[in-house]
């Protein structure tokens, strides 16, 4: 006998199913602000594959080699910030024209080579709601199955 019974994997297959939309929904949504060809985007394949006695349904989610996904905790900048925001910045900083030029670059380089900045997190809150309340809905379903099939084998002792 299997992990799942009957009741249970047709809910959590129906589930499976209905979310599969939103799903592809929201982390298009997600994509979009960074995709810049629209190839990855349009490459994305939201499938289900259905649960069995022995595992329950999976929702696999492909995209092209276009959208790997850069998982580093602290990233450098590749370019000088921008100058003219620096250099208004500093001739608040020091009166001397030139003095205040020396700053602004002098700052300019030092963020470059030592400031870091923080990734933005791919999931966005509509993707993050999506995913809480179908796990919300699993739970559920999952708990009203253990007692359905609890009252059934009483019943059938």
């Amino acid at each position: 006998m299997g992990n799942y019974s009957p009741t249970l994997t047709k809910k959590l297959n129906a589930i499976a199913h209905a979310y599969r939309d939103l799903m592809f929904r929201s982390i298009q949504e997600v994509l979009q602000q960074y995709s810049n060809t629209g190839k990855g985007l349009q490459s994305l394949i939201v499938n289900i594959v259905d649960g069995t006695e022995d595992k329950a349904p999976q929702i696999k989610i492909d995209f092209d080699d276009e959208l790997i996904y850069l998982n580093l905790g602290k990233m450098n900048w590749t370019k000088l910030p921008q100058m003219d925001r620096l250099l208004k910045w500093a001739e608040t900083k020091q009166s001397d024209p030139k003095k205040a030029k020396q700053l602004a670059w002098a700052t300019a380089w030092d963020k470059k080579k030592h400031d870091t900045w923080k990734r933005r997190p791919w999931r966005k809150k509509s993707l993050s709601t999506v995913l809480k309340e179908m796990n919300e809905l699993i739970v559920a379903v999952y708990n009203k199955a253990i007692e359905e099939d609890a009252v059934e084998a009483s019943l059938t002792v």
